[in-house]
């Protein structure tokens, strides 16, 4: 049921702004009364009129911040704590209330709780509001390790970059603590309160686009989705426009940088729609998870099943699991935790451990997604991420058939290796006795 509809049936809170950053007089709250109305918090209230309207600390603030007006002020008791507390408005037909405080995962200077059909969500006020993109291409799908290259004049972006390659102008998270290349080239470093990271790599020169799970070295398993769409290309140089303002300089000078690339690498070639999305703005992976209903493959270095709310990741598994999917997950074998492990098979998940793993994909059913996302709530939620859903059978049973063939887990090698030897021992004992 939309959120829409829900209105109709109560009073109803629909976004609430305790904390803003800066000055506090950009605290407001969202609601929808369908007659008159109580909304309060904990030190005061103020009444208003049926009608979805806006409440405000400073109605001229509000509108020179958000650039559109607010309904009402609060009263002059009325505030709400940065600490957290309870929030309600009532009308005739009834009363919604949330709570936000200290056990909240994400009580930070900037977040905007928002109601959706199926409870509340949060985002920062800074976040921008990208769409998910479909367009049809033809393209290439290549699973590393592979000596794949770019030439000149390619915008770049990537957490961490060692190419031998100078992009025209490269975006880089500015973290101190990650290496990077000097380059004789424009280098925006980005940082960010609201952002975890800027954790995205991708590429893009003229009409072409590159999408990959690899910090552009490709030794290890990963992906890298090649094709050329004008659309896609937009809306990726108005992504990394709308970054720049998070840009930062950089008085440090880079550590020193090993680069380390693969030979050859798996080639597909495709025709299909291909889905691109940019995290958080548009986030399909854990839709994309629960949808499967004969297959659920999610391949990454490790998995974390923390979330900000009830759900997450761990429940969209369970839902392919109740569709009646066969869920198999592929993780690496340095990287991966025990308790992560032990959670997918008390859940009746298959687990594989491989080597040398650090692309991210998942395949449900037909349909392949790749993305720079790690398999947790700063991937899923926190980062800034690029990722794209390729329609294509014969590209998700590329992906599949690869893990399948060669995935071998540490525990059947210690499984096998003990079995050989206590047939040794056996042999040994019986030829003694003979």
């Amino acid at each position: 049921m939309k959120l829409a509809l829900l209105m109709l049936l109560a009073a109803t809170l629909i976004e609430v702004y305790p904390n803003p950053y800066g000055l506090d007089e950009a605290e407001y709250v969202k609601f929808h009364c369908n007659s008159s109305c109580l909304l309060r918090d904990s030190n005061g209230w103020v009444n208003a009129e049926a009608g979805t309207q806006i409440a405000t600390k400073n109605l001229s603030y509000f509108e020179e911040r958000f650039g559109y007006k607010a309904d009402i002020q609060f009263s002059p008791k009325m505030a709400l704590s940065n600490r957290g507390e309870e929030v309600c408005v009532e009308d005739a037909d009834g009363k919604d209330c949330f709570y936000y405080g200290k056990d909240v995962d994400f009580l930070d200077e900037g977040v905007i709780y928002y109601k959706t059909p199926s409870g509340w969500d949060f985002r920062y006020e800074d976040w921008s509001n990208f769409s998910c993109l479909t367009e049809v291409v033809e393209g290439k799908l290549i699973i590393t390790p592979s000596d794949f290259y770019l030439d000149g004049g390619w915008i770049v972006a990537s957490y961490t970059f060692h190419a031998p390659f100078n992009p025209a102008t490269l975006f880089v998270d500015a973290r101190p603590n990650k290496p990077c290349r000097e380059f004789e080239t424009n280098t925006v470093f980005l940082s960010s309160p609201s952002y975890r990271n800027f954790h995205y790599k991708f590429a893009v020169k003229n009409n072409s686009v590159v999408i990959t799970t690899e910090n552009w070295q490709f030794s290890k398993k990963g992906f890298i989705v090649v094709f050329e769409n004008h659309n896609v290309s937009k809306m990726l140089l108005q992504l990394l426009e709308n970054d720049l303002k998070y840009s930062m300089n950089v008085s440090k000078s880079c550590s020193e940088w090993v680069y380390r690339n693969g030979a050859g690498g798996k080639v597909l070639t495709f025709k299909a729609p291909v889905t691109v999305f940019i995290l958080p703005d548009c986030n399909p992976v854990l839709e994309f998870i629960s949808s499967a209903r004969q297959r659920l493959y999610i391949i990454a270095p490790y998995i974390d099943f923390k979330w900000y709310k009830d759900g997450g990741l761990l429940e969209a598994i369970r839902k392919a699991k109740q569709n009646g999917a066969k869920v198999k997950v592929v993780l690496d074998a340095k990287y991966a935790s025990k308790e992560a492990v032990e959670t997918l098979r008390e859940e009746g998940v298959e687990v594989e451990l491989v080597e040398r793993l650090h692309g991210k994909a998942v395949v449900a059913d037909e349909k392949l997604l790749i993305t720079s996302a790690n398999m947790n709530m700063h991937g899923l939620k926190l980062n800034r991420e690029v990722g794209v859903i390729i329609d294509s059978p014969k590209a998700a049973d590329a992906v599949v058939d690869e893990f399948e063939s060669r995935a071998v887990s540490p525990l059947d090698i210690l499984l096998t290796l003990a079995a050989f030897l206590a047939s040794v021992a056996v042999f040994r004992r019986m030829k003694d006795k003979f």
